[in-house]
């Protein structure tokens, strides 16, 4: 047993030894002191490294966002103006923070921001947003600008809603897409789906594109729509000028929440006549001076006198002079006299309002380019609107047959409408009625017939044969313009009608970045 004990023994020994616990020695600290400036120095390059590589990889976006943001800025330097929304999306009843932002310039291009995707906001669009001079417009932009000063501390200046702008000319506050439609004629669906989809998702579709795109490129078209009503321009573009004029105006609404309690005073705004179906006259209000005021309507003058607020006047003209001094501006606008009169004849009265390019098409055209050609209006009489009816109604026959795009169904029942009326009423209108009638389905297609073929849009094939193999969309406007101009000899067009139409035609510009 002791040989076994021995042996055991004299195996284990060198073990123990190679494994046994050493007592620290005295000069440790200096070691650790220094291991630990070296671990410190290595976490500093680490950090500095991923920073350095973090921005090599964000370098292209900061830089696609601060070619847009210049790109915006150059667009609007005299007219300092930009379409203004966000979108975000709601999860439960909690919102998210705000993942799009949009900015649209007054000449048709948009930047698309997406922040949810942004690792930090760059300082040339938190410079842009904070710029005091710059109008961001839309409707609510006071509660959008707070979301994002909550969510990223980005403070937006200079906020406009454009609903007080539609107040000031005596039309209803409605929302964007109600405003674009009654001032524009510009009809864009806004689906229920869409304004409720993933806004953070890793690319947006088509869809959400347009959708975003619109709404930012309608803010500011019925901005620049409603301002020229109140500040009417004599040339194609909007100045620097028109930009000082419009915002003297609406200075003191910035930054405002829209609300209808918020008064707004006749040295800020000037009341626009309305066109009605009635008899429209000039009829004259003075100052107590005899300076000459504004012109209003018949019945508008008829309250002076009813109130008691001035006298009748013996002159060649019906003039009211009133008994006090108006708190208003001294304006040359208000002294315009109706220009309301038939661009063709020059009569007076002429409520009938033409499109140089017809809804039909242009409801097809890309958004921006309806957006651009909204104004693009003639006023015609009776007489004159129903032989420029008949003048379109041949120019669609040829567009029919050389873009191999047959009327639509609501087209064609228009004429069957005209038929009817013959049929059943015939003793009881008027010759020039029944004659007007007569020749629209004299000079209409000469099939007897609606089939398949006949239910395809006719308007939109017109526009996409023409964007595709004839020129381009520009053509089509100059193809209209020249109709007119041929059948109806007008003698009294204004003076848009010689503006330039290029810029009107230029592709829509929609650019996205984060």
């Amino acid at each position: 047993m002791e040989f076994f004990a021995n042996e055991i023994k004299n195996f284990l020994e060198p073990i123990s030894t190679q494994f046994a616990i050493k007592k620290p020695s005295k000069n440790l600290a200096p070691d650790i002191v220094i291991a630990l400036i070296g671990l410190v120095i290595a976490v500093f390059f680490a950090i500095v490294i991923f920073k350095i590589i973090k921005k090599i990889l964000n370098y292209p976006t900061q830089s696609k966002c601060d070619d847009m943001v210049e790109k915006l800025k150059r667009h609007c330097w005299d007219y300092k103006v930009l379409g203004f929304d966000c979108e975000w999306i709601t999860i439960g009843r909690v919102r998210r923070p705000v993942a799009l932002l949009q900015l649209a310039s007054p000449n048709g291009f948009c930047g698309l921001f997406r922040l949810c995707h942004m690792d930090h906001i760059p300082e040339s669009l938190k410079n842009l947003l904070a710029d005091k001079d710059i109008i961001k417009v839309g409707v609510d932009p006071a509660g959008d600008a707070r979301k994002l000063r909550a969510d990223y501390g980005i403070y937006v200046a200079s906020t406009f809603d454009i609903r007080y702008l539609a107040v000031m000319i005596r039309c209803k506050p409605l929302g964007l897409e109600k405003l674009s439609r009654s001032l524009l004629n510009v009809d864009f669906v806004k689906p229920w789906y869409i304004a409720r989809s993933n806004w953070e998702f890793d690319k947006l579709d088509d869809d959400q594109v347009e959708y975003a795109a619109k709404d930012a490129f309608a803010g500011v078209e019925i901005f620049k729509h409603l301002a020229n009503r109140l500040e009417p321009r004599n040339y194609w573009n909007f100045t620097y000028i028109d930009f000082i004029a419009i915002k003297s105006k609406i200075k003191y609404l910035l930054d405002l929440d829209f609300s209808e309690n918020i008064p707004i005073t006749l040295s800020t705004i000037r009341v626009t006549i309305p066109i009605t179906l009635l008899s429209i006259r000039d009829y004259l209000l003075e100052a107590p001076s005899g300076r000459r005021l504004c012109a209003v309507s018949k019945s508008k003058a008829e309250w002076y006198l009813e109130e008691r607020l001035g006298e009748k006047l013996q002159s060649e003209a019906f003039t009211i002079r009133l008994y006090n001094d108006p708190f208003a501006e001294d304006n040359s606008y208000w002294q315009t006299s109706n220009q309301y009169e038939c661009v063709v004849c020059g009569q007076k009265d002429a409520f009938a309002c033409k499109e140089v390019v017809p809804r039909e098409y242009r409801m097809h055209f890309p958004l921006i380019t309806q957006f651009f050609t909204s104004s693009d209006v003639l006023h015609l009489c009776l007489k004159c609107n129903e032989l420029d009816i008949i003048s379109n109604i041949k120019l669609r026959t040829r567009l029919s047959r050389k873009c191999d795009a047959p009327y639509s169904f609501d087209q064609v029942k228009e004429v069957k409408k005209a038929a009817e009326t013959l049929l059943t009423n015939d003793n009881a209108m008027s010759a020039r009625k029944r004659n007007h009638l007569k020749t629209i389905l004299s000079t209409h297609f000469e099939e007897y017939f609606i089939d398949q073929h006949r239910m395809v849009e006719h308007g939109q094939k017109v526009v996409n044969k023409f964007q595709t193999e004839f020129g381009g969309l520009k053509e089509l406007e100059i193809l209209w313009r020249n109709n007119f101009v041929t059948y109806m000899n007008p003698k009294y067009l204004p003076s848009f009608w010689n503006w330039p139409i290029e810029w009107k035609y230029k592709p829509e510009a929609v650019s996205i970045v984060g």
